[in-house]
């Protein structure tokens, strides 16, 4: 019988320091990885599907985009497959699961005669050995927690379910008619099977990440693991509190060699870090780079709002979605994104800040983050600017056979609260208050009153605006109970602006309540060149005699 092995200086080779060092730290520090590896596969997994169902919710939406309601009402029953709406339906579906091979169904759905239930229109189905449903087939709804949901709004599946077609993940988008009415939704399906390949590649992977980190820690082991035990066990200690979320911790080793380089960098990054992790858990769902500095330097602003005077600012694509309608997605979005950058370098190149975009409209103020002695100039400006900077791009657009782009821009200022709003698990730097609310209905005054830049009358005062303003109406606008003075400003180069006066003189007939001499002013206007403001004022003296008469 052999004794244990042993080393010259008498200690077995457990006993030695730097094997007993490695073990040790070595094993701490292959837990550590082995809990990030759970981590890394967890996030990664989930990444990977929401990222899949993003996929599903944009293909529903684009392909709902394309159907109208008389393609799906002549499909009825099962002999109207031979149709051509559904041949070109169907073969739209089938261009887009080529495109995407993932997607294994395509389909459209629709409410059933009796309440609750559902019928097919139209099933593409690129994957299985199930037959595609027929047109005026039942189905039975009950499979899905997000069917019904999808009549409504674009939404996914949050897990797989199963019906008579197989396991599958599902997104929908509502197909509406002409007046905004749902009537019948678009389905695309992924295959259980592929969730289950995404979980084994995120696996591989990590694997692989953890075999090597693995072998780099066992050498690593060897070479750090004599006569450091100290320096290195304050340094692990450390890595330990930081890895737990005690990001307060710091290494703090004063030594005049390599460690304490380490050390000191050490705590740098543990500094760091815990900097980072405060902008991350504060001001992760911050959008402008200017509000996240702002909350660093004073973070009394992370949790608690601030009174300012501000101009607010809405803007809107008009037409949009008509003009979208005869584009492809990929067309549409990088339109969308241009249009979106050159209007936000405008309102950034004047001092504004972009708050949020909703869709293709915009809404930005002045004066919430610091104290500005002019909100209002700036954002009239900057809105004479994006008007100047649509109308070049346009110049561009026709010559390259694209159509032309008109926006409407709505402004108001007043006393704002601006700061966090939101939840534990998400919050948003925005403005609430009066002035918001206000610049939102004249937004909707653009179209009324065919103008492109709309103020009210407190604004035009307070930019101390001396011409080129236009008086369109004073209103009580919904949810208030006092009347706004609105104005249309024109741009300088507006021919328009040359006329302003002669505008002033017919409204002064109007208020007067002298019709005919307003109408007549009016008219003469209109004979100089096209004016939508004018139009709708010669519709108001119109209906205003109108019902003069039927008092009188």
């Amino acid at each position: 019988m052999s004794a244990p092995s042993s080393t010259p200086d008498g200690l077995k080779l457990w006993q030695r320091f730097h094997i007993r060092l490695s073990l040790m730290y070595g094993g701490l520090v292959l837990a550590v990885l082995l809990s990030i590896a759970g981590v890394f596969y967890v996030r990664g997994v989930s990444a990977e599907v929401q990222a899949l169902q993003a996929r599903l919710r944009i293909a529903a939406m684009s392909l709902a985009t394309a159907i109208t309601a008389e393609d799906l009402a002549v499909l009825q029953v099962e002999a109207d497959a031979a149709r051509p709406e559904y041949l070109r339906i169907a073969s739209r579906f089938r261009a887009v699961a080529v495109a995407e091979p993932e997607f294994s169904d395509i389909y459209i759905m629709r409410h059933g005669a009796a309440p609750g239930s559902l019928e097919l229109v139209v099933d593409v189905v690129m994957l299985g050995d199930a037959p595609p449903g027929k047109v005026g087939e039942a189905y039975e709804p009950a499979h899905s927690t997000k069917m019904q949901e999808g009549f409504e709004r674009p939404t996914v599946e949050d897990a797989p379910y199963t019906d008579a077609w197989g396991t599958v993940l599902s997104g929908y988008a509502p197909i509406r008619d002409g007046a905004g009415k749902a009537i019948a939704l678009v389905g695309v399906d992924v295959r259980a099977s592929r969730l289950a390949a995404l979980k084994r590649d995120v696996a591989f992977l990590v694997l692989g990440v953890l075999a090597v980190s693995i072998l780099v820690l066992a050498i690593l082991s060897v070479i750090v693991g004599r006569s450091i035990r100290k320096p290195l066990a304050r340094i692990v200690e450390a890595t330990n509190a930081i890895a737990s979320g005690r990001l307060h911790v710091r290494a703090e080793l004063q030594r005049a060699d390599e460690f304490g380089v380490v050390g000191r960098h050490f705590d740098d990054m543990a500094s760091g870090l815990q900097e980072r992790d405060f902008i991350k858990t504060t001001f992760g769902q911050y959008v402008a780079p200017e509000v996240v500095q702002r909350m660093i330097t004073d973070r009394s602003q992370a949790l608690f709002g601030q009174r300012r005077h501000a101009a607010v600012m809405f803007v809107d694509l008009r037409r949009f979605t008509t003009l979208s309608e005869g584009m492809a997605p990929e067309e549409v979005v990088t339109m969308l994104n241009d249009y979106l950058d050159r209007m936000t370098s405008v309102i950034t190149r004047h001092g504004g800040r972009i708050d949020k975009f909703i869709g293709d409209a915009i809404m930005a103020d002045w004066g919430t983050l610091d104290d500005s002695p002019r909100p209002e100039a700036d954002a009239v400006t900057a809105a004479l600017g994006m008007l100047r900077e649509i109308a070049a791009w346009n110049v561009d657009r026709v010559a390259a056979g694209n159509a032309a782009l008109e926006i409407g821009i709505a402004i108001h200022a007043g006393p704002v609260v601006a700061g966090s709003i939101g939840s534990a698990r998400k919050l948003e730097y925005t403005v609430i208050g009066d002035a918001v609310n206000v610049a939102s209905r004249l937004e909707g005054l653009c179209k009324v009153f065919g103008a492109r830049l709309v103020v009210s009358g407190t604004l035009v005062e307070a930019a101390g605006l001396t011409g080129g303003t236009r008086w369109l109406d004073t209103l009580v606008l919904r949810g208030r109970t006092e009347a706004t003075d609105v104005y249309e400003i024109l741009d300088e180069a507006d021919p328009r602006r040359a006329r302003v006066d002669d505008y002033a003189a017919a409204v002064a007939l109007l208020r007067s309540g002298d019709r005919v001499a307003a109408k007549a002013a009016f008219e003469a206007l209109r004979d100089l060149g096209p004016d939508p403001v004018v139009d709708h004022q010669l519709e108001r003296v119109a209906t205003e005699t109108a019902a003069a008469s039927i008092t009188d």
